[in-house]
């Protein structure tokens, strides 16, 4: 008997109370979770476990989402992986940014309950792919 495997997501956030948080939900529906909590420690995360998808921080000390995301599009072995951008920041310049960057989506977090954002990714993201004209916000 075949057991599903679990979409493996790497949660990337500098907020202990946010990883807890988003990763207890994200769990609860059926993701295994990789949490770091900036960039660096997260591209060394991803290069080892090459999560289905990433979902990360903008603001975080030392190495930013953007250093994560550029890093991983000019790295021919993560290039392909989705990156969603979960973010306090909610304006055009970061949205276009994580875009051209080569982000899938972006989703700004006071907009959405955990609950809902599982739902999004579920509903956008388990197909393992990322569409730049689809970008999800």
């Amino acid at each position: 008997m075949a057991e599903d495997k679990k979409v493996k997501v790497v949660l990337v956030d500098d907020e202990p109370h946010i990883v807890e948080m988003y990763q207890s939900t994200l769990e609860n529906a059926g993701y295994e979770i990789f949490p770091a909590t900036n960039g660096k420690e997260a591209l060394e995360l991803i290069t080892k476990e090459k999560p289905d998808f990433v979902l990360s921080d903008i603001v975080m000390p030392g190495s930013d989402g953007f250093y994560l995301l550029q890093k991983m599009k000019n790295n021919k072995e993560l290039k392909d992986i989705p990156v969603v951008m979960l973010t306090n920041l909610n304006n055009t310049e970061d949205k276009e940014e994580a875009k051209n960057l080569g982000a899938c989506g972006y989703f700004v977090k006071v907009m959405y309950t955990p609950l809902e954002l599982a739902n999004k990714i579920k509903k956008n993201f388990d197909n393992h792919e990322c569409d730049k004209k689809d970008f999800i916000e």
